[in-house]
């Protein structure tokens, strides 16, 4: 990293650590790392570029997996992570009518939990983690525009932080390594491997811009 500023080495540096110490990024790590690269300092909605960039080449990373299982939903439904994708892009790179999109990315929070538990209940053929393409979508969605997650992170337990407390990069680490209320276990080696690819390669790369 040695085109990086001192600051952005000790960052990432300080993240690997604690990723090798305790095999997770902590909630309280990621949020300082968020508030270093792009602190949310007034109300959404407003555009967050690099936020907005973590978020999408996170949902990028597990749009595969839902792709993988389709047809799940049918009609729209089965569309909804990549237009989840695109509605990001178009926030980050200027061209969203931000107080329409931001209706739309609310509005469709209050319908995932409906589409969440009809994949959960029916759907066996289809692994709950996979649900939460959707969410790690919206979550980046609303992140893009300026919605801090992790704002009560300190007033939650690790285990805690779950649907309504953690960012679109955890939500995206529960579709690959399990976890979260999906009833299946979490996989250590592959959530260490997720957080440690988070930090060398997703992080950087949204700092450029690349």
């Amino acid at each position: 990293m040695s085109s990086y500023p001192d600051w952005f080495y000790d960052m990432i540096q300080y993240g690997l650590t604690e990723l090798e110490e305790h095999g997770i990024l902590s909630p309280q790590t990621r949020l300082a790392i968020y508030e270093r690269l792009d602190p949310m300092d007034s109300d959404p909605p407003n555009i967050h570029i690099i936020r907005g960039r973590i978020a999408l080449y996170a949902l990028e990373r597990v749009l595969p997996v839902w792709k993988a299982h389709l047809p799940i939903l049918g009609d729209e439904d089965d569309q909804l992570p990549m237009m989840l994708a695109n509605a990001i892009r178009e926030v980050i790179e200027g061209r969203a009518n931000l107080p329409d999109m931001w209706a739309y990315a609310n509005e469709q929070w209050h319908l995932s939990s409906s589409i969440v538990e009809e994949i959960f209940e029916y759907h066996d053929e289809v692994p709950n983690t996979v649900a939460y393409v959707i969410e790690t979508g919206i979550k980046g969605l609303l992140e893009s525009m300026g919605l801090e997650t992790l704002k009560e992170v300190e007033m939650w337990s690790e285990e805690d932080h779950m649907r309504f407390t953690d960012d679109a990069a955890a939500t995206a680490a529960i579709v690959l390594c399990g976890g979260g209320d999906t009833g299946i276990p979490v996989d250590v080696q592959k959530l260490y491997e997720y957080w440690r690819w988070w930090l060398i390669e997703l992080v950087p790369r949204a700092w450029q811009g690349t």
